[in-house]
């Protein structure tokens, strides 16, 4: 899994968020961090020397995540804002926006 910039470049991250509910609704802040794993791409082909492999960041957003069925309907938002530069050479930091819709069915029991 993994976020595609508009760049090209592909980063694989894993936002360790802390969530607080407030029935149906929550919101969730923490820290994020990135490694590049596309070395494919027009952009890291010609700018591989410049660019950093590893991003540190926070995400915060809120959603809501209502009763359907055994599972529940997640609508989440969230920003994205990197603390770290990504190039060697020029001060760029990563940054965005995300929206997501799923369904969360719980594993081996009834959801709560």
């Amino acid at each position: 899994m993994g976020q595609k910039n508009r760049s090209g470049t592909k980063l694989s991250g894993d936002p360790c968020a802390g969530e607080i509910f407030v029935w149906p609704v929550y919101i969730n802040a923490g820290p994020s961090i990135a490694l590049m794993i596309d070395k494919e791409s027009k952009f890291i082909q010609n700018y591989a020397s410049q660019s950093k492999k590893f991003e540190f960041g926070i995400q915060m957003g809120a959603g809501v995540a209502i009763p359907l069925g055994v599972g529940k309907l997640i609508v989440d938002g969230r920003y994205a804002l990197g603390l770290t530069e990504i190039s060697k050479t020029a001060n760029i930091k990563n940054r965005g926006i995300m929206a997501s819709v799923g369904y969360a069915f719980p594993l081996g029991g009834k959801s709560k």
